[in-house]
């Protein structure tokens, strides 16, 4: 059976997550760099510091619809597409 859900110009199987209204971004970084003058200036000792967050609000975006008519799912996600928050920080030293 064919997909109720098309419209013109757009592909069946493009998800939600591929409208140009989900394109807004939801992943963060920070990074910052502390240095520490030596004696000698030529090997100063940095510190750097970075923090990622990717989908910092946890918004789930759903996957492909079911579009054939007569299935059970009919009309529903076939799923999550992007995982769950994720935070990572790091810290490193140059010397």
């Amino acid at each position: 059976m064919e997909s109720v859900l098309r419209r013109p110009g757009s592909n069946a199987s493009t998800s939600r997550s591929a409208l140009p209204s989900a394109w807004i971004s939801t992943s963060s970084s920070k990074s910052g760099r502390f240095r520490k003058p030596s004696e000698n200036d030529k090997n100063p000792i940095v510190l750097v510091y970075r923090a990622d967050a990717f989908n910092l609000f946890n918004r789930t975006n759903f996957g492909l619809v079911v579009g054939t008519v007569g299935n059970a799912n009919f009309g529903r996600p076939t799923g999550p597409q992007n995982g769950a928050r994720l935070i990572t920080m790091g810290l490193r030293l140059e010397f």
